[in-house]
């Protein structure tokens, strides 16, 4: 006999029969979306394994609600208290435990993300985080152990608003089919619109996505409703009997046929899809189809009963939920703590690590607490542990990590420079719908700014030293770094590869003109973002780069029109582009055994000669310079590399003077920050200075 269902059927108790093959199709899922994540090359379309998720809880859901509400047995309060009863045991222990290990494993700056992510886990707000924070110069994510609940976040998101939807609608008599139809209608539309213009936000926000939940839905109202002789709900193959002659003769080979296309739509997905598609978009289409088809066909279709309906696939479809939440922690822990690229056999045993306590998760705390006695103690107990981890979560973000743990003193040449003042203030001038747009748009809190300073990413690792600089000539405003909308690269161009930095960009330059107290605006930018290389760690590929023309034209198109406004512009030449430091410089955990079975401590900083980043870089600094010497006393170029690498050794490393130079990928640390301010600030203070001589002598 197979074994119980795992999830809500459950729930449904006398009124559903088990599907072992939904546990199968959970198992095929799961199964996907890890041998992507652990093995990517493999399995290019593994993600789309979550879409299939998607389907199946919306057709599991609504089979509840709509089974409830026909049986008038419908409540708010049991529905709700066993979706915490489901969701949360496994949730908060994998929660607690990943931020356990972080406490031990992780540095300031990388326990700092993570206790935002885990306020947001908890908060079931992750997809919006991650909608905030990615972006071409996000930090990557690999470094991000909780990355993966935005699916969990987009599903208790649609548990929150849905019942109430399909409640109101029973109740006031409107077809259920109609009110789910208009809704997946409305929200697969939001998702082909927005594909084009923000793949980010269509990603990750639930108007764009809940699609695919309705489209389970729908499909649930089908099959529960077939035989329904309420006036205002249609039948499903009872309506269409009479138009079909013999229609239940050919059922059988009507869904076998369905469940094997089903499969096909899928195996297309998995192995034609890939990360750098426009997805969801059209491509999203495909795995819910497939889904669709695959449920439909029911148990007694071949491929369902074959290849989905035994013990194996059972057993993986059981812990399927766990073995989702403890997948990605597992790998990204070990990519955090392993310098080099995981090998086949360190996947392997991650995933065998996941598997078991995958396994202990189900065993010993999903079914004591989802199936046992006290329910609602069990719901508030759930509750409360979730709260206080959500606000350990939040603590740790606003205490910057926690500094205080042991294994920042036991590792001393990463530990972070501490800016002890900083001056500030948030706002730079634009109204605060713009002003949300950046993920820094502040201003000097001791007076007018005098200097800005714009950019993406790169500009904001030179906030630290700007901010903390005592004795300034002028104050500052800064606007840009990598916000809802992405990177703020200040480019102005017409051309396709730099249309999604347009808005920021033009909003940017609406600050900085609109300002008649700034006299110069420093820009700084990443390489990367200027010639659009595919990677964070070299400019390896720059010297071949076909975008070097439209890359001068777009940023001297900036210049040019901060500089017609009277104010002068100095361009800061980037830093040189090394690995992660973190993964170049030794480190340790706060447990000595867990050094010896990573084998920790082994890493050597990483280095470029002075003389190859020179060659690489070149066709960089030559445009800087070019657009210098279109704006003769208006544009000055300030170069970096001195202050970065060392002059004697003729190398620019991952450390100087026992200190980080980088902060994280290859954006420069705080200590950094501070060394290139006390040069750079003198440099435009002086430029201003014979700017406002020059003028003076006119």
């Amino acid at each position: 006999m197979p074994a119980k269902a795992p999830d809500v059927q459950y729930n449904l108790k006398k009124t559903s029969a088990y599907r072992p093959d939904i546990d199968g199709l959970r198992a095929l899922a799961i199964l996907s979306v890890i041998i992507y994540h652990a093995f990517p090359d493999s399995l290019p379309g593994g993600f789309s394994g979550v879409d299939i998720f998607f389907v199946i809880s919306g057709y599991l859901i609504f089979s509840i609600i709509l089974r409830g509400l026909k049986t008038n047995s419908f409540s708010f309060k049991i529905f709700y208290a066993h979706r915490i009863k489901r969701i949360f045991p496994a949730l908060s222990i994998v929660v607690l435990s990943t931020y356990l290990f972080g406490w031990v494993a992780l540095l300031p700056d990388e326990f700092r993300l993570l206790g935002k992510h885990v306020f947001a886990g908890m908060s079931f707000y992750e997809n919006f985080l991650l909608r905030s924070e990615s972006g071409y110069f996000d930090v990557s994510s690999e470094a991000k152990p909780l990355m993966h609940l935005w699916s969990l976040a987009i599903e208790e998101q649609f548990y929150l608003m849905f019942p109430l939807v399909a409640w109101l609608g029973w109740r006031m008599r409107i077809n259920l089919l109609f009110i789910i139809s208009i809704l997946a209608i409305t929200s697969f539309s939001l998702n082909i619109t927005g594909i084009e213009k923000n793949i980010i936000k269509t990603f990750f926000m639930p108007q764009t996505r809940v699609w695919e939940l309705l489209s389970g839905a729908m499909l649930a109202y089908f099959v529960i409703r077939q035989n329904s002789k309420d006036d205002y709900l249609p039948h499903s193959t009872s309506t269409f009997a009479h138009l079909i002659p013999n229609l239940k003769q050919h059922m059988g080979t009507l869904k076998n046929t369905s469940s094997i296309f089903g499969f096909f739509l899928l195996f297309l997905n998995f192995t034609l899809l890939k990360e750098t598609y426009l997805f969801p978009g059209w491509w999203a289409l495909i795995s819910v189809l497939g889904t669709i088809l695959i449920i439909f066909a029911g148990t007694n279709a071949w491929a369902n009963r074959t290849l989905l309906a035994n013990k194996p696939m059972m057993f993986i479809g059981a812990i399927s939920y766990p073995l989702y939440l403890w997948h990605w922690p597992i790998l990204t822990f070990f990519k955090i703590l392993q310098p080099q690229a995981p090998s086949i056999p360190s996947g392997i045993v991650c995933i065998i690590i996941s598997l078991v306590l995958s396994w202990l998760t189900y065993q010993l705390l999903e079914k004591p607490i989802r199936f046992g006695s006290n329910t609602w103690i069990k719901t508030a107990s759930l509750c409360i542990i979730a709260s206080f981890l959500g606000a350990a979560g939040y603590v740790t973000y606003k205490k910057d990590g926690i500094t205080s743990r042991s294994i920042v003193e036991k590792n001393p040449l990463i530990k972070p420079t501490s800016i002890t003042q900083s001056f500030e203030l948030r706002g730079c001038g634009l109204d605060d719908e713009d002003t949300k747009e950046f993920s820094f748009c502040s201003t000097d809190s001791r007076g007018n700014a005098k200097f800005a300073l714009i950019g993406d990413s790169k500009a904001a690792a030179l906030l630290p030293g700007i901010f903390s600089y005592e004795k300034p000539n002028g104050y500052w405003k800064v606007i840009g770094g990598n916000g809802r909308l992405g990177p703020t690269v200040p480019v102005i161009s017409n051309a396709s590869i730099y249309q999604s930095y347009q808005t920021l960009a033009h909003l940017t330059l609406k600050a900085i003109t609109n300002d008649p107290k700034l006299e110069v605006v420093v820009i700084a930018t990443s390489t990367r973002a200027l010639f659009q290389l595919d990677n964070d760690y070299s400019i390896e590929k720059l010297p071949a780069n076909q975008n070097k023309k439209l890359a001068l034209e777009g940023l001297d198109a900036m210049v040019s029109e901060i500089t017609k406004t009277g104010k002068k512009v100095v361009l800061v030449i980037d830093n040189p582009t090394l690995p992660d430091p973190k993964k170049c410089v030794p480190r340790v955990t706060s447990l000595h055994a867990l050094d010896l079975i990573l084998g920790l401590n082994k890493q050597e900083p990483c280095s470029i000669p002075y003389e190859r980043h020179m060659e690489l870089s070149a066709a960089y600094r030559d445009m800087l310079y070019n657009i210098e010497n279109r704006h003769i006393g208006s544009v000055r170029v300030f170069d970096t590399l001195d202050i970065l690498c060392d002059t004697a050794t003729r190398i620019c490393g991952s450390v100087a003077d026992g200190r980080l130079v980088y902060g994280f990928t290859d954006h420069i640390s705080a200590y950094s920050s501070v060394r290139i301010a006390e040069k750079l600030i003198p440099f435009i203070e002086k430029f201003s200075t014979e700017a406002s001589i020059s003028k003076r002598s006119l």
